[in-house]
C-alpha cells in the first residue's frame, strides 16, 4: 500500500517501523497511479489549478508491503475491509507524526497499491480505452 505525501522531502529510503518505509516518489514502482500523481501537479489535461498543491507533486510516499492471499477473489465470501482500513489509518497517523518532526506540515495525497508482479497490475487507462474502442469496432 502506498500513501504519497506533500511536505516531507526525503533523499533516500528510510525504514520508519518494522512494516513502514518512506521513499522518494521517483523511487516508487512505475504505475498508472504514480503517473496520475505526477501529472496532476503540472496540470496535465488542461485543468485549472485549484490550490497551491497543484503546482508541486508529492515528494515522498509511505509504503507498506503486504502478502495477498488468496490471490483470487471469492464472491461468496463476506468482504473483509478491516485490514485495509486499519492500514490506511495507520499510514495517516504516521503522516501526522511526521508533521511533529517537521520542518513543515505533511499532507497525505493519493493512496493506492501495486503488485510486485506487474502482470497483475491494471493496464494503463489509454490501453484500456484503445482496446475497448477496437473491440467495439469489430
Amino acid at each position: 500500500m502506498i500513501l504519497t505525501l506533500w511536505g516531507v522531502p526525503v533523499e533516500s529510503e528510510l525504514q520508519l517501523t518494522d512494516d513502514v518505509k518512506i521513499v522518494p516518489v521517483e523511487r516508487l514502482p512505475e504505475s498508472e497511479q504514480k503517473q496520475v500523481v505526477i501529472d496532476h501537479a503540472f496540470g496535465v489535461g488542461g485543468r485549472m489549478p485549484t490550490s497551491a498543491l497543484d503546482f508541486a507533486a508529492p515528494e515522498s510516499a509511505l509504503v507498506i508491503e503486504r502478502h495477498v492471499a488468496p490471490l483470487t477473489y471469492d464472491g461468496s465470501a463476506t468482504p473483509q475491509h478491516d485490514d485495509y482500513m486499519s492500514t490506511h489509518e495507520f499510514l495517516r497517523e504516521i503522516a501526522l507524526v511526521l508533521t511533529i518532526v517537521g520542518p513543515r506540515v505533511s499532507l497525505p495525497a493519493m493512496l493506492w497499491f501495486t503488485f510486485d508482479d506487474s502482470d497483475f497490475n491494471v493496464w494503463p487507462r489509454e490501453t484500456l480505452i484503445y482496446s475497448a474502442r477496437r473491440s467495439s469496432q469489430t
